[in-house]
């Protein structure tokens, strides 16, 4: 009796590798910037209304420019719409970089830099979920986005944070569950949408979707430095398991429920090509 051969999976390919290294190094410096922003920000004012306005001005873009960035991305290169944003976000690292060396910061160019640097990374995230559906079969998409975001995590919160602020393990533990949960949600949620929406569309229906999950947090920044002023830090992190707890007991049963109809890998249609 013959045994049954294994399946051997397809290699992702040098177009993905080559998006996984400018996404990771992209990342890295998301990761710095994330933890070093707040701090610079400490050293200019003690007024948490101006440092969540900090946290504002990272998330703003993801509120006001997903919408027509996602027209943008479906009519024009994507491939050149990441190296570009990338350039941006070099040259802006730089500038912040001297800026706080000469001591010519302050928290309004701070947050101005802050804003710019997220234009840069929605622009450069938007196309990158665009544009991996052109370069990886659609059965290979849950295990490349998959690295995508461990990558993404690991150079955000275990690489780049600590080396803005070495004594932050203590957070970093803390986030451990929430950062394992939240890839998993990524990956699964990412790959689908690639996999069910037309390539020609995604940009304009993927900036729908960020526009809703991601952009909101900058209302929750506003509110969280005003809840802060009043009422103390420890309030913030109340305020947000209390929002986090009614979100999953009203959202969780109709997850679940749609769950029950959700359709194969296999039997999914894959987006037209691009290229």
């Amino acid at each position: 009796m013959n045994a049954t051969p294994r399946s051997v999976k397809s290699p992702l390919g040098g177009a993905f590798w080559r998006l996984f290294s400018a996404s990771t190094a992209s990342n890295l410096g998301d990761g710095m910037v994330a933890a070093a922003a707040p701090l610079l920000a400490l050293t200019l004012t003690n007024d948490p209304r101006m440092l969540s306005a900090v946290s504002f001005a990272s998330m703003l873009p993801w509120l006001v420019l997903t919408l027509p960035a996602g027209v943008f991305i479906d009519r024009h290169q994507r491939r050149t719409i990441m190296a570009t944003a990338n350039f941006a976000r070099a040259a802006l690292f730089a500038l912040l970089a001297a800026l706080a060396l000469s001591n010519q910061i302050n928290i309004w160019l701070l947050l101005l830099v802050v804003l710019c640097l997220a234009v840069a990374e929605v622009m450069f995230d938007m196309s990158s979920q665009a544009f991996l559906p052109a370069i990886v079969d659609p059965d290979q998409l849950e295990r490349a986005n998959g690295r995508l975001y461990a990558a993404e995590v690991a150079a955000n919160w275990f690489v780049g944070l600590p080396w803005a602020f070495p004594q932050v393990w203590s957070v970093l533990v803390a986030g451990v569950l929430m950062a394992v949960f939240g890839t998993v949600w990524n990956v699964l949620t990412v790959s689908l949408r690639q996999r069910l929406i037309p390539a020609d569309l995604f940009g304009r229906v993927n900036s729908v979707y960020r526009f809703l999950g991601t952009g909101t947090s900058a209302i929750g920044a506003l509110i969280g430095g005003q809840i802060a002023f009043h009422f103390g830090l420890r309030a913030t992190y109340l305020a947000s398991a209390v929002t986090l707890g009614v979100v999953l007991l009203f959202g969780a049963p109709r997850l679940l429920r749609n769950a029950r109809i959700y359709m194969a890998p296999e039997r999914t249609p894959a987006p037209p090509s691009i290229t």
